[in-house]
């Protein structure tokens, strides 16, 4: 994760919706300084699928954590990223 990346965060708002903030440090100052999303349950509430087409498994949900799974290809090499989000 780059230092800029580290004070992002996400606001999850009631009707699937969202919104990103770069928070205090950008790691492009011309990039805005927050920008909406979408979210959504899928199979039986054990997906989290975001602007319709990225879709993480959801390993934990309380109402003080987040922990989302995904799995990917990158350069023919497959890549598993978890992240934990609290507050």
């Amino acid at each position: 994760m780059f230092a800029c990346e580290k004070d992002n965060f996400d606001n999850y708002l009631p009707g699937h919706t969202g919104e990103y903030n770069e928070g205090a440090s950008k790691c492009d100052a011309s990039d805005p300084q927050t920008w909406p999303f979408t979210w959504t349950f899928a199979e039986n509430e054990t997906k989290l699928i975001f602007d319709g087409f990225d879709v993480y498994t959801l390993i934990e949900l309380t109402p003080s954590t987040l922990i989302i799974k995904s799995t990917f290809t990158e350069n023919e090499v497959a890549c598993t990223q978890v992240g934990t989000y609290g507050h």
